[in-house]
């Protein structure tokens, strides 16, 4: 009996031994493997997942744009326009500012400047500025579609010269159209959820 219980406890010690010396190298080598293979897979999905919001983040905004200058265009009551100006030193490095003035510098941080895009509301003048800089300039901006370097809504009819803006990134492109009655549409070639453009 005591031998059986002592080749018992020298199965026990060898297992306890083995379990306790850790992976082999095989073992570590497939786990590499496996790690290796997902971020192969999973590095390009999530450049394309991020490109692909930051162009729809830059279309929406845009278009949210261009919807909000129309609406304070019709709350601000008659003479008092809204303008959107785009500025852009190349297609990389754009910005664009609503502004009640017909033109306005939207490089301007401070709203007191005088030249700053703001808006007066509430009493106050609110500073309404996007930039390339807020998208890490990975989307370029070309608005030679658009008749003028402004859009303005008149505060009467909210009528507004018409035009188009194509926004690029490095796999991406989408088109936001503004009218003349100041209605706003985006479309895309991909499938942004937006629909194709014609």
């Amino acid at each position: 009996m005591f031998r059986l219980t002592d080749n018992l406890l020298a199965r026990h010690r060898l297992a306890s031994a083995r379990a306790l010396a850790g992976f082999t190298l095989v073992e570590l080598m497939i786990v590499l493997v496996i790690a290796v293979v997902i971020l192969a897979v999973g590095i390009p999905s999530y450049k394309t997942i991020s490109e692909r919001s930051v162009i729809k983040l830059a279309t929406n905004e845009l278009v949210d744009t261009f919807s909000f200058a129309g609406s304070q265009s019709m709350l601000s009551g008659p003479g008092n326009d809204i303008s959107i100006i785009f500025n852009a030193a190349s297609p990389s490095q754009w910005c664009y500012g609503i502004s009640n003035q017909t033109s306005c510098d939207c490089n301007v941080s401070d709203p007191n400047d005088s030249v700053a895009c703001t808006i007066e509301a509430s009493g106050a003048r609110q500073l309404k500025v996007i930039s390339s800089s807020d998208y890490d300039e990975k989307i370029v901006m070309n608005t030679t579609n658009f008749l003028a370097s402004s859009a303005k809504f008149s505060s009467v009819r909210r009528l507004v010269q018409p035009g188009d803006i194509t926004l690029n990134s490095t796999s991406y492109s989408t088109r936001v159209s503004l009218n003349a009655m100041g209605l706003v549409h985006a479309c895309s070639d991909k499938g942004l959820g937006y629909l194709s453009c014609d």
